[in-house]
């Protein structure tokens, strides 16, 4: 179980990563914080591999010739998030 520290951490970061979004994604729809908390467990706590994610999903929204969905736009989230931790994990080893 989470201490309360751990928790107002934990919420300043997602808050954060939710502020990233609507900077670099301002045209889609935020996700609800639930997402960014899946990402956050997903990336092992680490909100470095969080904004990578964001970043790239903002650099393919940039280079498509049509408006990108929030599903679309979750879907790449975490494909690269998965992608990147996935190598984290190989440079670990």
């Amino acid at each position: 179980m989470m201490g309360t520290q751990e928790q107002s951490q934990q919420d300043e970061v997602i808050t954060a990563l939710t502020e990233m979004w609507d900077l670099l994604l301002p045209h889609i729809e935020r996700p609800d914080k639930g997402q960014f908390a899946v990402w956050y467990v997903l990336s092992d706590f680490d909100s470095a591999l969080v904004m990578r994610a964001l970043t790239r999903t903002a650099r393919k929204r940039a280079r498509m010739d049509r408006p990108m969905t929030q599903d679309h736009a979750i879907r790449r989230a975490s494909s690269v998030l998965i992608d990147a931790r996935r190598e984290a994990q190989r440079v670990a080893a």
